[in-house]
């Protein structure tokens, strides 16, 4: 996997400018049951991939080194909460054997469906 996309990113950030100075943060993501139930440092870290996807059309690439950097963390992130509640959904790469796409595939769809009912 080479990077996660954010679901629905472009309907809670519809610029034309693909290079944004700042980002919106809805107050309903705030409010969400989900948001609240993450602890601190995978709250940091959904802000610093939502930063990141403004500049790569809502793509985070998959490389915690430089997402660590960039969100200023001292230790790696764990992606693992943000997948768990829909906030991030792995890419699947074409180039995956038939079943791992299959598996792939369903995990995404698992987790766009958890996304769609927050």
């Amino acid at each position: 996997m080479t990077h996660f996309t954010i679901p629905n990113w472009r309907e809670f950030q519809h610029y034309k400018d693909r290079n944004p100075p700042w980002i919106k943060l809805h107050f309903e993501i705030f409010t969400s049951r989900t948001w609240v139930s993450l602890d601190d440092r995978s709250r940091v870290l959904a802000i610093a991939c939502m930063l990141v996807a403004s500049r790569n059309d809502g793509k985070v690439p998959n490389d915690p080194a430089y997402i660590q950097r960039v969100a200023y963390m001292h230790k790696p992130p764990d992606f693992t909460p943000l997948i768990d509640i829909g906030f991030l959904v792995p890419e699947i790469p074409l180039a995956s054997p038939p079943m791992l796409y299959l598996q792939r595939q369903r995990q995404r769809q698992r987790c766009l469906q958890r996304a769609s009912i927050r």
